[in-house]
């Protein structure tokens, strides 16, 4: 994916990668929940500090302005010498599945299936371990 606005990022000697697979603490959530995105990280170098990031795609429905995909939560891992893995925990609210919705001028968090998707960066995407998030109920707030 070609990247709009991109920003710089601290470079490490070592090179980290993301295993093939996403997990979710749950796979269905309201939007009053959280979950917790496992995502196991190697690495072949000296100690250092990786950022797992979590992106989302929105499901296509709705008159709701979104983007392809959107950062929904991210963390900090450190990760020592030549790791053959270590797993971080990135903890992640539904609520910030929220978009703007044009028909009716209210935010909504929309119900619907989401794509997530593990990167290092948005440089990466789409590429990257997946895993599905059921949102089971659309809410939504006013703008006050």
């Amino acid at each position: 994916m070609r990247v709009g606005v991109g920003c710089r990022f601290g470079l490490s000697y070592a090179t980290f990668s993301f295993d093939s697979a996403l997990q979710l603490s749950t796979g269905v959530v309201t939007a009053a929940d959280a979950f917790v995105a496992k995502i196991r990280i190697t690495s072949v170098g000296p100690a250092g500090k990786a950022v797992a990031q979590v992106y989302t795609s929105h499901p296509p429905t709705g008159g709701f302005v979104g983007y392809q995909y959107s950062l929904l939560c991210f963390a900090k891992v450190p990760i020592p010498a030549n790791s053959a893995g270590v797993t971080a925990n990135v903890r992640c609210e539904a609520s910030d599945l929220e978009v703007y919705d044009t028909s009716s001028g209210e935010y909504i968090v929309p119900a619907g299936s989401y794509t997530l998707t593990a990167a290092q960066h948005a440089g990466e995407l789409p590429r990257g371990p997946t895993a599905q998030l059921l949102l089971v109920d659309t809410e939504h707030y006013t703008d006050e």
